[in-house]
């Protein structure tokens, strides 16, 4: 399974992969030109729902299954995206 993106705001993405909901947060930005970007992804920001509410996500290689969906997402709409 892959995550695939279901909702981006101002202020985060959520993504889904079957029951797994994520939400990662960031910031919408309004580009100067094409190749800027138009949303910034705080990498330390990774967060899954679980039982307790929304936990972080410590593997990595989860959060880079995460970060290929939302480069994927914004790549489909040629729009970039920045990770920090």
């Amino acid at each position: 399974m892959s995550f695939e993106v279901v909702d981006v705001s101002r202020g985060d993405i959520h993504l889904e992969d079957g029951a797994d909901k994520v939400r990662v947060l960031g910031e919408g930005l309004i580009p100067a030109d094409n190749n800027a970007a138009s949303f910034v992804v705080y990498l330390n920001s990774f967060l899954m729902l679980g039982a307790g509410g929304w936990e972080k996500i410590t593997h990595d290689d989860k959060k880079a299954e995460i970060v290929a969906s939302i480069k994927s997402y914004f790549k489909k709409k040629s729009m970039v995206v920045d990770f920090e």
